[in-house]
């Protein structure tokens, strides 16, 4: 675990290349699948994987880059992988493996990075829950990506899928905090690091090994800001005895509901809001992003019996966390009420003091 002390205001990365793309069809080349489960690419399909390296500034929407779509929005995509960045580095051994080069985009990233301030650009330099400016967007690292047949039939090499997860080579995803736009040559500088002791690498290694690590496991549920996929997938592996047996006895972590795209289009979302309260599991709370502290919300949450802790992030950026009271230990109180307090765009308030410093991986996209 090498993610180390908080050290805010840190450069992780530089940006070599931003890259889009929008869906297009192709054809597999024969014998490009995933090694070891028996199934070959489809003859025929949808993908937007190969993108192109754009000059100047590029806006940075909720879900994606402008002028970049993704094929499977069902897999691809949404608001926890709005962003895919890779590393320079992986594309040069890539190109070694297949044996000529692999240019920026070429494997699906929006951002090519490359070392910054004489220290290399990888999995391990970026923590889950990692918040960075980029440009003038803010963004927030949420998981690896899950790498799958359409990266090896980019790269041409029919074992990509297999020695991505082995090498730990499967770049991140990020979800966008604050819009704004970004361009090649900006850097990502650390503005919160909430979950120091957990790299974008040590997930990896939980994806692709799970259950041999059940500290690991209890360390990846604690840790905010990741993935809702990654969630559910920690959440199955629990189900199934793989977490750890006292961390299983943990509330199940936060489900997540980003409110903003509804009032980016002038819509009410009380009534998903609500459909997301009944779809909750026992003892689990809801993580809601709102452009405002929801107070109305909020007493309607608390007579249906949940505590809240609201977060103020920045402009128009709200964490409100709702913990159901029965989850708690009964002789405990509701959870107080935090008044948001800035601490600078995109950084979490209780960061403000801080000291510097199962089975094979199931794939993004299915076969």
């Amino acid at each position: 675990m090498m993610g180390g002390a908080v050290d805010i205001g840190r450069v992780l990365a530089r940006i070599e290349s931003v890259n889009v793309g929008l869906p297009r069809p192709v054809h597999a080349a024969p014998g490009v699948g995933l090694p070891g489960a028996g199934a070959a690419a489809p003859p025929d399909y949808l993908t937007a994987i190969t993108k192109t390296p754009v000059r100047g500034p590029v806006a940075v929407g909720l879900g994606n880059l402008a002028g970049d779509r993704q094929a499977d929005t069902k897999n691809h995509g949404g608001l926890d992988k709005a962003v895919h960045a890779h590393f320079a580095r992986h594309l040069a051994w890539w190109g070694a493996a297949r044996g000529w080069p692999v240019s920026p985009g070429e494997i699906g990233e929006n951002l090519t990075l490359t070392a910054a301030e004489g220290r290399e650009a990888d999995e391990a330099v970026f923590c889950i829950g990692d918040v960075v400016t980029a440009g003038t967007a803010i963004l927030q690292v949420t998981q690896p990506r899950i790498p799958c047949f359409k990266q090896a039939a980019a790269l041409h090499v029919a074992d990509a899928v297999r020695l991505a997860g082995t090498s730990g080579r499967t770049g991140l995803y990020l979800r966008v905090l604050e819009t704004g736009s970004l361009q090649a040559g900006d850097v990502l500088t650390l503005v919160a690091r909430p979950n120091p002791a957990v790299t974008v690498a040590d997930a990896n290694r939980y994806v692709h090994r799970p259950g041999q690590d059940r500290a690991l496991w209890a360390q990846l549920a604690a840790s905010s800001g990741l993935g809702v996929d990654l969630r559910r997938r920690l959440r199955a592996d629990a189900a199934d005895g793989v977490g750890d047996r006292e961390a299983g006895r943990m509330p199940p972590a936060p489900a997540v509901l980003d409110a903003r795209p509804f009032q980016e289009r002038h819509q009410e979302p009380f009534a998903d809001i609500m459909q997301a309260v009944e779809a909750l599991l026992p003892g689990q709370g809801l993580l809601l992003i709102n452009t405002f502290d929801p107070r109305p919300l909020e007493a309607v949450m608390s007579a249906r019996g949940f505590g809240f802790e609201t977060r103020e992030l920045g402009p128009d950026q709200w964490e409100v966390l709702f913990t159901p009271r029965g989850s708690r230990d009964s002789s405990d109180p509701p959870a107080p009420r935090q008044p948001g307090r800035r601490a600078g765009p995109g950084r979490h308030p209780d960061l403000a003091d801080a000291a510097p410093g199962a089975g094979p991986p199931r794939p993004d996209c299915p076969v």
